[in-house]
């Protein structure tokens, strides 16, 4: 079989962003990634796994190590906050250095397990990249709140239609 390709004629279908909002997901693929200036992060694609947007990918990085000091403590911490949400902290029973570790090491620690996480759209702040999806304030399945649907608003009187037949309660005729 041949593998034809040619973009010119190739259907697209424009993604939108996932709209603000929590979200049951899982990791499907976490990476190891060095970058040029020496930093290391895991850059994760998310997988949502229910609702209206059920097998729609976000994605984050964690900055492990970077040369701005406040990236790499937001990445550290929301590294953090994702191994509780998937209670894998007590697996980390002293420091790992995750640049050594193997890929499937990582996999086996971040991978399909799922957890609770807001999304959001970060805009961008140069024109010449477009708003993204963030992900933040991981929780496991168990310790996010619930979304509560809200009780049925009572019918009042103004609101019933005007009965169909019948006579008035005073119009009765006692028995």
């Amino acid at each position: 079989m041949a593998a034809m390709f040619n973009p010119n004629t190739t259907e697209r279908t424009p993604r939108e962003l996932v709209p603000n909002g929590r979200y049951t997901m899982q990791a499907s693929k976490v990476e190891q990634h060095w970058n040029d200036r020496g930093g290391f992060m895991l850059k994760a694609e998310f997988e949502i796994l229910d609702g209206e947007h059920a097998g729609r990918k976000v994605f984050e990085n964690f900055n492990v190590v970077n040369a701005n000091e406040t990236a790499q403590k937001i990445g550290r911490e929301q590294l953090a906050n994702l191994c509780d949400a998937l209670d894998i902290s007590k697996e980390f029973t002293e420091e790992i250095d995750l640049e050594e570790v193997s890929p499937d090491w990582i996999e086996s620690m971040f991978c399909f397990k799922a957890f609770v996480a807001k999304v959001g759209v970060q805009k961008s702040k140069d024109p010449q990249y477009a708003d993204r999806n963030s992900v933040g304030d991981y929780k496991s399945v168990s310790a996010a709140p619930q979304q509560q649907t809200p009780p049925a608003r009572p019918q009042t009187t103004a609101n019933r239609p005007p009965p169909t037949g019948g006579s008035k309660p005073w119009e009765r005729k006692a028995s």
